[in-house]
Formats: structure tokens, C-alpha cells, sequence
């Protein structure tokens, strides 16, 4: 029988609590735009976009061990890295491949890919529904690797007292062409990740 448990919907919470703060009684807190309303709220990040039976168990365990578990490991090389002011590093081969896996997650935990399939395949489906059912199948996030194998990757380090803000798919596209795309990830409010058009990045 399969255990019921609550689910994070879009972020895991271990990437929440990398942008949370404790309040006096050691409370994971953080700080959310509703854009219902438009106004800052605040929750712990152990209630945050969190429901029963969002994905199964199955599911849970599958993102726990291909990408939450692994891109915390990155994050901390990264992390370590941006302390030390280190720029001449190179990211490996395995670190790549675990950030674009973490991208594939992300995207496949997104409402809005999941509205586009949807409405392009006219499904009867609930967005719930397509998201278990889509991260389930392994090849989906080989799309994804095959999308960013021949772009370039860079690390993006912020230094300033203003972080970085997070959405819910931790990514953001843009383009400046009709040749490329960028795509850029937030993994914590001082680093970033950015795949674009090689060569195309500066030291």
C-alpha cells in the first residue's frame, strides 16, 4: 500500500530553505509574492505550495533521489567555490548532467508546461495528473539534456546584499535572437547557472 505524504508542488524544501530566515522560535520562514493579490506574505517553508497527495510516493522518491539529494551536493561545490572567490573552476561532466536533470524536474513540475500539453494535446487530464504521470517516464528529461548539450554554461555569482528571488520553476527563459535561447537557473539567492549560445560567455 502506498503511503499518503505532502508534497512540496514546485520547489523542494530544500531549495526553500536556502532562501528562508528563522524567526525566535527556529521557524523556516519565507517571504512570497501571492499574485492573486499582489501582496508579500510570509510561511513556513514546511506549509509553502505544500499538499497531500500532490505526487505519489513513487513520484517523492524518484525526486528525492535523481535531483533533490544531488543537486544539493553542486550547490555546495558551488557554494564553497563563491566563497573562496574562485572563478577558474570548471564544472564536471557529472554536475552538468545533474543540473540539467534538476532543470528537467523543475520543468516538469511547472504548471505552465503542463497547461501547453494540455492545450496541444487536448487532454482530459488534470495538471496533477500529467505531472505524475510525466516525471515518471525518464525520457522526458532526456529532452531537456538534448536542448542544453550544445550550449554553453556559466556560473553566475552574486556578491551584493540583494539576492536572488526564486519562481516556482526556478528558471527563466529569454532570448535574444531566433537562433538561441538563454536559460537561466536560480539555485540560491547568491548563485546562478546560465545556459546559452557557446562562446557566447565572458569570463
Amino acid at each position: 500500500m502506498n503511503k499518503k505524504i505532502k508534497s512540496h508542488i514546485y520547489l523542494a524544501e530544500s531549495i526553500l530553505k536556502r532562501f528562508s530566515f528563522q524567526d525566535k522560535n527556529k521557524r523556516y520562514l519565507i517571504n512570497y509574492i501571492d499574485i492573486k493579490t499582489m501582496q508579500i506574505k510570509q510561511e513556513t517553508i514546511r506549509r509553502f505550495n505544500r499538499e497531500l497527495e500532490y505526487y505519489t510516493y513513487k513520484i517523492e522518491q524518484k525526486l528525492k533521489s535523481n535531483s533533490e539529494e544531488k543537486i544539493g551536493n553542486v550547490i555546495a561545490k558551488l557554494e564553497n567555490h563563491r566563497k573562496q572567490n574562485n572563478t577558474d573552476f570548471v564544472l564536471s561532466k557529472q554536475d552538468r548532467n545533474i543540473l540539467t536533470k534538476y532543470l528537467a524536474y523543475q520543468w516538469l513540475r511547472s504548471d505552465y508546461l503542463m497547461q501547453i500539453i494540455k492545450e496541444k494535446f487536448n487532454s482530459p487530464l488534470s495538471i496533477k495528473q500529467l505531472k505524475n504521470i510525466l516525471i515518471d517516464k525518464e525520457d522526458n528529461t532526456e529532452l531537456i539534456s538534448k536542448l542544453t548539450s550544445e550550449m554553453g554554461i556559466g556560473i553566475i555569482f552574486n556578491n551584493t546584499n540583494n539576492g536572488y528571488v526564486i519562481n516556482s520553476a526556478t528558471s527563466v527563459w529569454n532570448t535574444n535572437s531566433k537562433d538561441y535561447y538563454i536559460i537561466t537557473i536560480i539555485l540560491t539567492p547568491n548563485i546562478a547557472i546560465r545556459y546559452c549560445k557557446k562562446n557566447s560567455i565572458k569570463k
